[in-house]
């Protein structure tokens, strides 16, 4: 039997794993004390899981605590009005349930067949909601936790709703009906709320949780239940498994899952190999992750930060990008979340100009390097130039591991030309050994300068705030590389007529 089949739905009760953190802060804050909390993060994090399992799985346990749980998902809803009667048909179904001498009072029955009119004004709606929780708490002393799974929906279900939004936030705040709010969603409220262009102040009531990836504890609870395959788990599997995860949740699950089906199937244990099989499944998700980023370029900010060059991207998007879980820091740069995560990322940044100056400059620099280098070597001049001169190796090896990483990601998109996977400074590396063969105009030590600068501005954030370039220096690598762009084309010129 594979432990970690699953169909991709919301794991709860024995299959739930870990999240202690995030269970005691729902437990005090939500159950005790009625809080609202928005737990937010990437997709197939576990937020729903953690949330069912947390409170809609306990519905018996709460209930008996006089706490009435209600979970509602917001896409397919029509409205506000659609909203708020579903919320009152939930409320009443988990009445039936729990406490079904509360549906017997004459005022709950008014109050519910008149929200359920369909000439209901909004405002009698609004009311009729107000009133039925007022009645609850203060009446029954019955007291709401409302769930609102995929909240981000809410930008298109209360588009523009201002009312709506300040109908969520009234019932939440005012004393006399207050219920505890759960949000989830991949966005915070403060973003949910601007793109659905109804600026409220639903965001002050609430506590973000941002989720985050399994620690290695977690993970290591996880990884154990390959017990359950006769299998044995070990420290260097349960690093195996981060190392090519980095601890996500989903990622982790699916990867198992392959090598445990490996193992039943053939008696063989290896992780690299199922890592293999699993690639179409990690990519997908990356594309999904990187689709959902592009709807407020928030995915041409994610590759500045990790890939460079930065052009838009601010240290206050890295610090959102590392709290949603999506970036790490290493060093004093930043990477994606996992191994893998960074080199689709890198691959990526193939199929986006985010500087277009700088992309028009590089394409013709290299054109022009390789264009020499052919002239003089032939075809195989990468090799020719390493074994003239072995400090290019490094270089040259670089670019290799680069192009490997780019063909698993891009396929036949991938450039098969080693010098396209170089950066600025290994290609002034070239120049500086060739420059009397390259015919460049001025001197080596004014180009060896530029070639720093524009370097500088090409490389990724740095998380430390003294290693960051002022306008001023990138407006200097723009005039660097028009002077660059001119240059190759004179000495093209100047080339072709010798």
């Amino acid at each position: 039997m594979n432990p970690f089949i699953d169909d991709g739905g919301i794991v709860y009760g024995e299959k739930f794993v870990g999240r202690r953190e995030a269970l005691g802060l729902i437990e005090d804050r939500v159950v005790g004390g009625l809080s609202c909390l928005a737990i937010v993060g990437q997709g197939r994090m576990g937020k729903s899981s953690l949330a069912y399992h947390a409170l809609a799985h306990q519905r018996k346990r709460l209930a008996d605590q006089r706490r009435l749980v209600i979970w509602i998902n917001l896409p397919g809803l029509q409205g506000r009005h659609d909203l708020f009667r579903k919320l009152l048909r939930c409320a009443r179904d988990e009445l039936e349930e729990f406490a079904p001498s509360v549906l017997e009072e004459g005022r709950v029955q008014r109050i519910l067949e008149q929200a359920q009119r369909n000439e209901i004004e909004w405002l009698d709606l609004q009311e009729a909601v107000q009133q039925f929780f007022k009645h609850l708490k203060q009446r029954r002393d019955w007291h709401v936790i409302i769930i609102l799974d995929e909240f981000d929906a809410a930008r298109i279900v209360l588009r523009g709703d201002l009312q709506a939004f300040q109908t969520l936030r009234e019932l939440a705040y005012q004393p006399e009906w207050r219920v505890g709010l759960v949000t989830l969603s991949r966005r915070s409220i403060k973003e949910i709320e601007t793109q659905s262009s109804a600026i409220s102040n639903l965001q002050g009531i609430f506590d973000t949780y941002y989720l985050p990836r399994f620690s290695h504890d977690e993970l290591a609870e996880l990884v154990k239940r390959v017990e359950r395959a006769n299998i044995a788990h070990s420290e260097e599997l349960i690093k195996a498994v981060y190392a090519r995860t980095g601890g996500h949740p989903y990622l982790s699950v699916k990867l198992l899952s392959q090598f445990v089906a490996q193992w039943l199937e053939t008696h063989t244990l290896d992780i690299e190999r199922a890592f293999e099989h699993s690639q179409l499944t990690f990519i997908a998700y990356y594309d999904e992750l990187m689709r959902l980023l592009s709807e407020d370029e928030s995915d041409r900010r994610l590759l500045e930060i990790v890939c460079g060059p930065v052009i838009k991207a601010t240290p206050t998007d890295a610090r959102e990008f590392e709290a949603y879980q999506l970036i790490r820091p290493v060093g004093d740069g930043y990477e994606g979340f996992s191994d893998h995560f960074t080199q689709y990322l890198r691959a990526r940044q193939y199929d986006v100009d985010l500087w277009s100056l700088w992309t028009q400059t590089e394409r013709a620099l290299r054109d022009f390097i390789a264009s020499r280098m052919q002239d003089r070597y032939g075809q195989d001049w990468e090799t020719k130039v390493v074994n003239e001169h072995g400090r290019l190796a490094q270089i040259f090896n670089k670019c290799r591991g680069r192009r490997k990483e780019a063909r698993k990601f891009r396929g036949q998109r991938a450039s098969e030309r080693l010098i396209d996977y170089a950066d600025p400074w290994d290609y002034w590396q070239i120049i500086d050994l060739y420059w009397t063969s390259l015919g460049l105009q001025g001197t080596e030590s004014e180009w060896e300068k530029r070639f720093k600068l524009i370097q500088a501005v090409r490389n990724p954030m740095a998380h430390s705030s003294e290693h960051s370039l002022t306008d001023e220096a990138k407006k200097e690598a723009e005039v660097y590389c028009r002077q660059l762009l001119n240059e190759i084309q004179r000495a093209q010129e100047h080339h072709r007529k010798e």
